[in-house]
């Protein structure tokens, strides 16, 4: 029974039940039974009934009518909301919904519809256990809200997969195995942007070499430096040339390079802040130095465009 309930649908239950065509089956009140409603996403929720008499009828082949009745008390039990969100501020797309449900109700947990770049979907979490997307989870006699659990991913050392592309045809890189994928693609002139950190999990990660590609790091970084500095010298290396520009989308203030990651600052401004003929010169000697700092004051002073 539900909120929503008709008096016309219970009484035509109680004619299917009875097998005597010649019983009939009507409510005492003409305005039907008596509803009151139950509880909807309130918390805490209050059960419902309906209540009301059904006269039945039988008219014999004397012509002479008999009565009975039947008491109706039918409970309705109170709903209890579910909700999803991301539990973070930098997730991007819309919260899955399911209908609100009764305490004791087995729904169906949905699948992720969040995104959130250089993070993994663990699971749904109602503040005490996670469960993962197509689980079982019983109604408690409450309002449910489920949070997204996340962990910070790292490459494998395996797995490559194609980024989504922006409006302008710019690969979205939040991956370690997203960055693979682009170092091994073929297309030419291809073009990206790194959307936040990446941990490439400590796994070794061959050089981008392909020339004619376009990467825009955003002031991010990638874990650790080592694979950093060998992966994106090699490609700026052979990406600066007068025809094929390593290039960057935003001037970032210059700051010292951390520990774990390299300087992305200076790496990512090279081209903007270095005349186009001194490109290639610099290109060779970034290749050949692990000390971007270096590199950084020697050359942003003179080239930074204001």
């Amino acid at each position: 029974m539900t909120n929503e309930t008709t008096s016309e649908e219970i009484l035509q239950v109680v004619q299917i039940v009875i097998t005597n065509n010649k019983i009939q089956a009507k409510w005492s009140d003409e305005k039907g039974f008596k509803l009151t409603p139950a509880t909807d996403r309130t918390d805490p929720g209050q059960n419902g009934s309906i209540t009301g008499t059904i006269v039945l009828s039988y008219t014999a082949d004397s012509a002479s009518t008999e009565t009975d009745t039947i008491e109706i008390n039918l409970p309705i039990a109170a709903k209890y909301a579910i909700t999803f969100t991301s539990g973070r501020k930098d997730s991007q797309g819309k919260a899955p919904t399911l209908e609100n449900a009764a305490a004791g109700t087995v729904i169906t947990l949905p699948e992720n519809t969040f995104k959130v770049y250089g993070m993994n979907f663990k699971g749904w979490s109602d503040g005490t256990n996670t469960y993962a997307s197509g689980a079982g989870y019983t109604m408690p006699e409450r309002n449910v809200a489920f949070e997204a659990v996340w962990v910070q991913d790292q490459w494998d050392g395996i797995t490559a997969v194609e980024p989504t592309k922006d409006e302008h045809g710019y690969y979205q890189i939040s991956t370690g195995a997203e960055l693979a994928y682009f170092r091994d693609t073929n297309i030419s002139n291809w073009k990206a942007k790194l959307m936040c950190d990446i941990d490439m999990g400590g796994h070794d990660f061959a050089s981008i070499r392909n020339a004619g590609a376009e990467f825009d790091g955003c002031g991010h970084t990638i874990r650790p430096r080592s694979i950093a500095q060998r992966t994106m010298a090699s490609a700026c290396a052979s990406s600066i040339c007068p025809s094929s520009p390593f290039r960057t989308g935003k001037r970032i203030q210059p700051r010292p390079s951390a520990e774990s990651s390299i300087s992305w600052n200076f790496l990512y401004n090279i081209v903007i802040i270095l005349r186009r003929n001194e490109k290639s010169c610099l290109a060779c000697l970034f290749h050949f130095t692990q000390k971007p700092a270096i590199l950084q004051e020697l050359f942003v002073s003179r080239y930074f465009v204001p």
